[in-house]
């Protein structure tokens, strides 16, 4: 077996809200997002302590005025100059303004609405924090008079609600950036879509530029597909219209409309159960008995099917090099973190299964050919080599699915089981 080497193709998963987010896993992409933490220094030592401790319990890096000799041991550069550039190395700015103002940096502005200012100009991510405290100062108010008119800003009155605050914003920032890390094949729309029999509409909006850019590249008439991970189904479309907008500086808002295709025929199933294989033993090999080789067909060769389709790694096989799945690179990428894992293999299964593969006479057949959809029951004993899978399989012509495990699983030397 050819042991592959890179990683699927690009795909979006857009997820529909914060609580669908195994967020244990986004801390490879929050490590990309450092986080420069913007108040007045002195006096604030505990409160911009546990901001920190927070943001890197979910993977942030943390620039500020904390981090040593990255920041602020330079005696050959004004301390304006040190802060702009960790600030301008930083994705995310949080500002944290409680009663006072602080010191001017430069004429009439701190340090804390400076970096507010260079942080909007270069369209950093905003985590606003302002104390309930009576502000001792003007320009207290005025500044956080021009956050909340621009911005949402979170109201603190101690350390629980400030840390409350962080945490809400953490988990609403990875669901956005969260597509930009789990991008691997397909294009996988949001739950929020309408559909007729002819047109589909897609209406949501990002501040992921990354995004942006993946779709902006789809023109009319090109080719896409929709996967339902709540009911396994597979839905070919035809882009017809894709409008994006711009709703505030960071925000877009994306207008999508698809030509449904006719779905890719199928084999009933009475006709599919007829058919018959070569029964293979445990290891893969062909099976003889008194010198005969045994066959299998009907509910039996389900199991064999379906790992012949999921242990083939995709363009494995030369003559049909569309057949097979990802499976292993994402087991092996990604098996440290289960949650991550689970959800890449359910979109795997389903997209390898139910995807059309030329035929004979030109025509196009799911890898299973009376396969109407599949469900995934459980996923179990996920490793960097193999996976347990317990899937209903919805068959064409047959009234109740078919309930049939299996386990996927490769055997190279140079690997550990």
């Amino acid at each position: 077996m050819r042991k592959p080497t890179t990683l699927p193709y690009p795909k979006i998963i857009e997820y529909s809200k914060p609580t669908d987010i195994p967020f244990e896993f986004l801390k490879k992409t929050t490590a990309h997002h450092p986080v420069f933490l913007s108040s007045r220094f002195t006096g604030m030592e505990q409160l911009r302590k546990l901001v920190a401790e927070k943001f890197q319990e979910y993977g942030y890096p943390i620039m500020g005025w904390e981090v040593g000799e990255t920041f602020g041991s330079s005696q050959k550069r004004q301390p304006r100059e040190v802060y702009l550039d960790a600030l301008k190395k930083s994705k995310v700015y949080c500002g944290i303004l409680d009663k006072s103002y602080g010191p001017d940096i430069i004429a009439d502005c701190s340090a804390t609405e400076d970096e507010y200012n260079h942080a909007i100009s270069w369209n950093h991510e905003l985590c606003l924090l302002t104390s309930k405290a009576e502000p001792k100062e003007d320009k207290v108010t005025t500044l956080i008079s021009k956050w909340k008119s621009k911005h949402t800003v979170s109201p603190f009155e101690n350390e629980v609600n400030m840390i409350t605050a962080v945490e809400s914003f953490i988990k609403n920032h990875t669901l956005r950036i969260g597509m930009n890390w789990i991008m691997l094949g397909d294009l996988i729309l949001p739950s929020g879509y309408k559909t007729t029999t002819s047109t589909l509409s897609v209406n949501f909006s990002t501040t992921n530029s990354s995004v942006i850019g993946y779709i902006k590249q789809f023109s009319k008439g090109d080719a896409v597909s929709f996967i339902d991970l709540g009911d396994g189904r597979r839905e070919d479309l035809i882009v017809d219209e894709i409008l994006v907008s711009k709703e505030a500086s960071t925000l877009w808002k994306i207008e999508a409309q698809f030509l449904t295709q006719p779905s890719t025929p199928r084999m009933p199933w009475p006709q599919w159960s007829q058919l018959k294989d070569i029964r293979m033993d445990a290891t893969g090999d062909m099976l003889v008995k008194n010198g005969d080789l045994m066959m299998v067909s009907g509910v039996e060769r389900l199991p064999q099917v379906l790992k012949m389709n999921l242990n083939c790694n995709r363009g494995e096989w030369i003559f049909r090099p569309e057949m097979g799945s990802n499976l292993y690179n994402i087991l092996n990428a990604y098996a440290d973190s289960p949650e991550l894992a689970e959800l890449l293999i359910k979109f795997d299964v389903i997209e390898t299964l139910t995807r059309p593969i030329d035929g004979k006479q030109g025509n196009k057949w799911p890898s299973l050919p009376c396969l109407d959809h599949v469900e995934i029951k459980s996923i179990s004993n996920i490793k960097r080599i193999s996976v347990d899978l317990n899937l209903l399989l919805f068959m064409q012509g047959l009234a109740e699915p078919i309930e049939c495990s299996t386990t996927v699983k490769w055997n190279f030397e140079d690997q550990e089981s």
